[in-house]
């Protein structure tokens, strides 16, 4: 039997819409002019999720998940970022990981974006 409060599925998700208004103006003679009326709108989001398997003991396997983005007008530019990590317990003080990692960045057009995949893996000691 698994304690009372244990949970094998958690996630947390979050979205937030952001607006912003500019209207810088001056004064030339008793006069107001408008420079720049602009308007910068983001968006961001984030959802994160964690499984663990249905075994008992100590040795249960991890799986944790996610990924956020952003974007935002004036100037366009997108960031999207996505994770997957793994942990395999062998013994209480000893745990097998691996994690990969895939990041964009774009700005304007596509050949000004970055794009990479990381990938970890290990083993962790723990005293």
């Amino acid at each position: 039997m698994e304690p009372a409060g244990s949970k094998r599925v958690s996630l947390i998700a979050d979205y937030t819409h952001s607006e912003i208004r500019s209207d810088i103006s001056y004064l030339v003679l008793f006069r107001t002019r408008p420079i720049c009326r602009c308007t910068w709108t983001r968006q961001h989001g984030l959802a994160h999720g964690r499984v663990h398997a249905a075994r008992k003991g100590a040795a249960v396997p991890k799986i944790s998940f996610g990924g956020s983005f952003v974007t935002t007008a004036g100037p366009a530019i997108e960031v999207l970022s996505t994770l997957a990590k793994l942990l395999i317990p062998i013994t209480p003080h000893v745990h097998l990981y691996a994690e990969w990692q895939w990041y964009e960045l774009n700005h304007h057009l596509l050949y000004e974006g970055f794009r990479a995949h990381t990938i970890l893996s290990g083993v962790r000691f723990l005293m």
